[in-house]
């Protein structure tokens, strides 16, 4: 069986009716190429355009049942057509760069959000992803696993080696940069180190900061029976604007995968641990000795938003700062877990009854967690704010409150784990989570 991919390498319009009126055409084209699957570059909705004003990006951003989302799983069901059409997802607090793939029926089987935003510049106005996704994508003749990256996702390898590992066969990749060399390789790596083929598209010349140049890379690094190695590329578009098909053999990718040493074979996750994060780390109670710490960790908390300098650290000696540490454990609703990893404390989360920037009333406890910038993003975080929800429900208290900025990237943690905005003002959220 073999999958035909045609990358939509396009350069967009003025408006999102004339993004879906080019994008439609595009499709119908595709189809007469017998593509399979047609994809588009990053962000079709609005041609990668990333408004750095708040109330622009929200007023670009569309929902995914927006009319604009839905002519495409349309279009796809009437060309019978696989389609993969990218946008900016209105979201909370801020927009997602995403895809959702249609299959030939017009059914949304892959809905995917752009894990690594490239937060040192433009997409710093954008959430994060959560999580990458394998579907079954129905094929007429068979079906193949498919997963999906965004752009810079590529230069993770953690991302290609997950959806390897949850059984990814085809990887559909939507860019938006100059595809040089060294981008180039990176894709080329993705695909030999996990075996599965990746198909980029890419805005053309004419599109700011792209040139064209989509890819595709089947995975097959060596035939059997035969001496020297290959080209792992069966096609690179070149920098003009057009739709380039691409035809992988993927009896032959299942063949190859099935006999080959490279992606899960011979693992050891078990030497890892610095990558998954599987610390083995004690949740405990501070230590009188330890109550100093709490100073080095309320500055830590401190967010600094991206090109900000850091203050100094004797900012934590301020009057409306001290009010977080000044005569810890004497006080009402004084508590304070932390984190331990081989005897030294990497993350705290403490609460106290104080008039600080989250205070509710004179009976709910304020919140206040940090760890060291390694330690972030693994989980401690988040297991020590469950442990000290627990800690005060035992101890009797209704709820507790903190007090966030809506830039900050905590906010997402905070509402998987039940806190819900009660007040908000310019700048930070006051939220509240009830025992």
């Amino acid at each position: 069986m073999n999958l035909k991919i045609a990358l939509l390498q396009l350069l967009p319009g003025d408006s999102l009716e004339e993004q879906f009126q080019i994008g439609k055409a595009a499709c119908e084209k595709a189809k007469a190429m017998d593509a399979d699957i047609a994809l588009f570059p990053e962000m079709w909705s609005d041609g990668y355009l990333i408004p750095q004003d708040e109330t622009a990006i929200k007023d670009l951003s569309i929902t995914s049942d927006d009319n604009f989302i839905q002519k495409f799983g349309k279009l796809a069901a009437k060309l019978q057509l696989a389609i993969g059409i990218t946008f900016l997802e209105k979201h909370n607090p801020k927009p997602l760069n995403s895809i959702i793939l249609f299959d030939r029926n017009g059914k949304a089987v892959l809905h995917y959000s752009k894990v690594h935003t490239c937060a040192f510049d433009l997409e710093k106005m954008l959430s994060s992803g959560e999580n990458f996704f394998v579907a079954d994508l129905d094929i007429g003749r068979g079906t193949v696993k498919i997963g999906s990256m965004i752009c810079f996702d590529r230069e993770f390898p953690e991302s290609a080696r997950i959806l390897m590992l949850k059984g990814a066969e085809v990887i559909l990749v939507p860019n938006a940069c100059p595809m040089e060399i060294n981008r180039l390789s990176a894709l080329r790596t993705r695909a030999y180190e996990n075996m599965l083929a990746i198909a980029t598209c890419n805005y053309p010349d004419g599109q700011p900061d792209c040139n064209g140049h989509s890819t595709v890379f089947d995975g097959i690094a060596w035939l059997r029976n035969e001496p020297e190695s290959r080209d792992m590329c069966i096609m690179e578009a070149p920098s003009e604007e057009g739709i380039y098909v691409a035809d992988i053999d993927l009896d032959l990718l299942r063949e190859y995968r099935a006999n080959e040493v490279m992606a899960y074979k011979y693992r050891h996750p078990e030497t890892y641990q610095i990558l998954v994060s599987e610390w083995k780390y004690e949740i405990r109670k501070l230590r009188k000795d330890e109550i100093d710490l709490l100073k080095d960790f309320l500055y830590e908390a401190i967010f600094i938003p991206d090109g900000v300098k850091s203050p100094a650290r004797d900012i934590v000696e301020k009057p409306e700062l001290r009010v977080y540490t000044d005569d810890f454990t004497a006080r009402k609703g004084d508590n304070c877990l932390v984190a331990d990893i081989d005897g030294n404390v990497v993350g705290a989360v403490w609460t106290r009854i104080m008039n600080d920037y989250g205070h509710v009333d004179n009976d709910t406890p304020s919140f206040a967690i940090s760890l060291y910038k390694e330690y972030r993003g693994h989980g401690i975080g988040t297991k020590l704010m469950i442990n000290m929800l627990e800690l005060l429900k035992k101890q009797g208290y209704k709820q507790v409150s903190l007090a966030v900025q809506k830039t900050n990237y905590a906010v997402k943690m905070y509402k998987k784990i039940g806190f819900k905005t009660v007040n908000e003002n310019s700048e930070e959220y006051i939220m509240v989570c009830k025992l």
